[in-house]
């Protein structure tokens, strides 16, 4: 991932010969990014799974969250979150959320640590 001008490039493929470009202020609402140290990445993956990562660059245990039907709807616009479901685990711990209940996932991370989710959305 990286910036340009006022919009988010998102790569989908090690090569970043095909990048996807969101609109900044779409990203930012959908993986809760803030100026309060906490900086993520996300990227679609090759059989459709979406990785999500937080990198937690304060010196305190925080705890972020992400709107799984937004980002949803920058990977798959032309499909309706209202007939999925998302199931999710976090890689490094290796904890298996099972499918969301809400919306909304969190997590905590412990100061300067970092957290990695695979989002397998499942369309009805």
């Amino acid at each position: 991932m990286y910036l340009k001008h006022n919009a988010i490039v998102l790569t989908s493929d090690r090569s970043f010969s095909k990048p996807t470009v969101f609109n900044k202020q779409m990203f930012v609402e959908a993986a809760n990014v803030d100026s309060r140290g906490i900086r993520s990445w996300v990227a679609k993956g090759r059989r459709g799974e979406i990785y999500l990562s937080f990198f937690n660059l304060t010196p305190e245990k925080t705890t972020v969250s992400a709107n799984i039907s937004k980002l949803a709807a920058l990977f798959f616009p032309q499909r309706k979150f209202s007939k999925a479901s998302c199931k999710y685990r976090e890689i490094w711990s290796k904890k298996d959320f099972g499918i969301a209940k809400e919306e909304t996932i969190s997590i905590s991370i412990n100061e300067h640590g970092c957290a990695l989710f695979v989002l397998n959305y499942n369309w009805l």
